[in-house]
This record gives C-alpha cells, sequence and structure tokens, in this order.
C-alpha cells in the first residue's frame, strides 16, 4: 500500500519531507520524496501526518511485576506512589524477583 505522508523520521537517515511511503505485510518496503507526478495505482494521502520510528520503552521496574492488580487506581500520582512504596516494603526479594521474572 501507498502512502503519502507529511514528514517520516527514519532513525538513521535524516528527515523525508512530503514522502512517498510503501508498506506491504506490515513493513516499509520504501521511502522517497514524493514525485513530481502522480504515482501509478491508489495510494492513501495522510497530508501532514507524520511517521516517527517505534521508540522502546526501556525504564521499566520489573521488580515492581508483584504488584500488579495489588494497587488500586488513585486520584493522583503522589497517592499512588506512596500506596506502592508502602506496599512493595511488604515483599520479599525472592517474590520481587519472581515477579520480575514473570514480567
Amino acid at each position: 500500500m501507498l502512502f503519502r505522508v507529511g514528514v517520516v523520521v527514519p532513525t538513521d537517515a535524516p528527515p523525508v519531507f512530503d514522502a512517498l511511503l510503501h508498506i506491504e505485510a506490515g513493513r516499509i518496503v520504501s521511502l522517497a520524496p514524493w514525485p513530481v507526478h502522480k504515482p501509478p495505482g491508489d495510494y492513501v494521502d495522510r497530508g501532514q501526518w507524520g511517521l516517527l520510528p517505534g521508540l522502546v520503552n526501556a525504564h521499566c521496574h520489573l521488580e515492581l511485576s508483584c504488584l500488579r492488580g495489588v494497587i488500586e487506581p488513585t486520584a493522583t500520582f503522589s497517592d499512588w506512589l506512596r500506596r506502592l512504596l508502602a506496599e512493595i516494603g511488604r515483599y520479599t526479594e525472592a517474590q520481587r524477583r519472581a515477579g520480575a521474572a514473570e514480567g
């Protein structure tokens, strides 16, 4: 499928503005500047949309996985954090390691 996209920001190259993006089976096949003439076939025009690389959340707290479903939502982040800190103190290191292993 072909897309016209306002900007594509690759991880290993400068941004491509007004880009022609070809995607097949969920993968990028090609990326190029929008051609002077309309490409053959159908395409989806995404106007000024931007496409960024999939960003990875490298910051996580696997040792807190043992608390999944234990702490109820609160009105504020600070209230939730107080409950989390109080609760995690009740768990042994072995329990936290087991939670981290389960992810």
